[in-house]
């Protein structure tokens, strides 16, 4: 009885001291586990911390069935423990060794800069052909062609008598372009003359599209009309008509041309004596058509005739041209008394046309045939 007594009290003992750590989770029962089994109170509580399973208390978490929970909730899954009533979430922490933060290699890429030495711009030589063009007012400049014809006779030094008593060079050393001769040589006392206009020239305006050369010297040289021709030699103003001056190593004869020159036919006003406007046909090959002599002896400047005439158009007494001979033409004689030079015109004589280049001499402009050929009767 003692013994009995004494293992009751043991037992009480037991499950006082075991409510006492089971609060603490230190004292652990269970139905299979040999501890003390605690009986649920009639109202079905149980000591703090554990549960009512059936008829005894057991530690929360270890009711039957508890082992499914037990295993979905495996270690480190860090989440609740699905088989138990309450069970605690798996408190094993997730690896948390950190991520390897080793910086990344951020040596830079090999940054020696591009070779930046600009592309050689030096520009290429854009030196055009010299397209300046010839001087038509007279002056030292010339083109690669040569000097133009019509600039010379619209220069300033023709179109304005810079000496009207004696020779003026204004372009030393010219090298004209390339023309054809609209009249053979021919002689003008010891000299030689011959009358070239632009290869170029065009077929209806004649202005300025001609001009005077005159020969010095002993040199042989035979020009003939329709020759191609370059001249080199310097231009001149004598006695106020636009001239070039060179001598026969200076011309150069090309061949000949493919067409024989014409005249330009122009209107008996154009050529007026006494006009200014005439000068836009100073040493231009011209025509003019139906005029009649109105005085057989021009008297010149110097109160002398010199073998001229004057014609205007049929019926009419003006405006004169004034027609002066040359080494071609034979219309002139010799007054045995005076020594005159005068014409074997009486006056009144009509012509069909008469044709030859435009010069300045004793004051008026001239024109003068090139052979008898070119005076025709009508």
């Amino acid at each position: 009885m003692n013994s009995v007594m004494r293992q009751g009290q043991l037992s009480l003992i037991h499950v006082a001291c075991c409510a006492v750590l089971l609060a603490v989770g230190a004292c652990t029962t269970s139905s299979g586990g040999g501890g003390v089994a605690v009986p649920c109170a009639l109202d079905g509580s149980c000591p703090s911390g554990m549960v009512c399973s059936g008829t005894i208390c057991v530690a929360n978490g270890d009711a039957f069935g508890a082992g499914a929970g037990d295993t979905a909730g495996g270690d480190g899954a860090a989440q609740a423990d699905a088989g138990g009533v309450g069970g605690n979430a798996d408190a094993s922490v997730v690896d948390t060794a950190p991520v390897d933060t080793a910086p990344v290699d951020t040596a830079p890429f090999d940054t020696a800069p591009v070779d930046t030495a600009p592309v050689d711009t030096t520009p290429a030589d854009t030196g055009k052909t010299d397209t300046v063009t010839t001087d038509v007012g007279g002056s030292d400049t010339q083109g690669t062609a040569g000097v133009a014809i019509a600039g010379l006779q619209q220069g300033t030094a023709s179109a304005v008598c810079v000496k009207s008593d004696g020779e003026a060079i204004t372009l030393p050393g010219a090298t004209l372009e390339v023309g054809i001769a609209t009249a053979p040589i021919a002689a003008l006392g010891s000299l030689r003359v011959f009358y070239v206009r632009p290869e170029g020239a065009p077929a209806q305006n004649g202005s300025y599209q001609g001009i005077k050369v005159v020969v010095f010297g002993k040199d042989p040289l035979n020009v003939v009309a329709g020759d191609r021709v370059r001249v080199k030699g310097d231009v001149v103003e004598y006695f106020c008509e636009t001239e070039i001056k060179t001598d026969a190593t200076k011309v150069e004869v090309l061949g000949a041309s493919q067409f024989a020159p014409q005249p330009y036919v122009v209107p008996a006003g154009d050529l007026a004596a006494n006009s200014a406007a005439s000068e836009k046909f100073e040493g231009v090959y011209v025509e003019i058509q139906n005029v009649a002599i109105v005085s057989a002896n021009v008297i010149g400047s110097d109160g002398k005739p010199h073998g001229s005439f004057a014609v205007a158009p049929m019926g009419s007494s003006a405006p004169e041209v004034h027609v002066a001979p040359t080494a071609g033409t034979t219309f002139i004689k010799k007054d045995p008394k005076t020594g005159e030079t005068l014409t074997v015109f009486v006056g009144n004589e009509a012509f069909a046309s008469i044709r030859g280049h435009l010069t300045y001499s004793f004051g008026t402009f001239q024109l003068r045939p090139t052979s008898n050929a070119d005076l025709v009767a009508k």
